[in-house]
């Protein structure tokens, strides 16, 4: 049994952070001028509840243009949306909460 990672499972691994160094970006643009099997990236993305955030950062960080199967750029963009939406509620119910606590004097 080998525990060698796929390219999927490396560029994931990869793309799941805030912050990249130059040696971690070369190799991003490495894997990806690579074909990869874009529905696995997915798996593995939604699996691990990043993958809005892999494929964000994959628009910023290649310099490439990336051919994706379309159901799945539709996928990311209904995620994306939802994202927006959910951070939209809980950006109100903060200032709901903060004005609660001006009120009390908190």
């Amino acid at each position: 049994m080998s525990n060698a990672l796929t390219k999927e499972q490396e560029i994931v691994i990869l793309l799941s952070r805030v912050t990249f160094c130059e040696e971690v970006k070369e190799r991003i643009n490495s894997i990806v001028s690579q074909q990869l099997n874009w529905f696995e990236v997915y798996k593995y993305g939604l699996y691990h509840k990043t993958l809005a955030l892999c494929i964000s950062n994959l628009k910023k960080l290649v310099s490439k243009q990336l051919i994706m199967p379309k159901i799945l750029q539709s996928t990311y963009m209904f995620i994306l949306e939802g994202n927006k939406h959910v951070v939209g509620i809980y950006e109100k119910e903060i200032q709901i909460l903060r004005n609660e606590l001006e009120k009390r004097g908190g």
